[in-house]
């Protein structure tokens, strides 16, 4: 995995589970317990495109509400 690099491998990498060397945060565990958030997982490991497109679109809602802080939750 390059940082570097925008893509969905973060999501090939949570379908992995404990055999990724990088999945390893509570919060990562969470999304692969939830049902409907699993679903979200499965879809964008399959296809960039769709999570390219729903990215895309949450950021511009994003912008538009005025959060500018996107990175927020790195920063803490």
């Amino acid at each position: 995995m390059n940082p570097m690099i925008f893509d969905n491998d973060y999501f090939k990498e949570a379908m992995l589970r404990d055999k990724s060397k990088y999945y390893k945060s509570d919060a990562d565990h969470r999304l692969m317990q939830n049902s409907e958030t699993r679903e979200w997982v499965e879809k964008y490991a399959d296809d960039k495109d769709l999570f390219f497109e729903n990215y895309a679109k949450a950021h511009v809602a994003l912008s538009e509400l005025n959060c500018f802080d996107l990175m927020g939750e790195i920063n803490e």
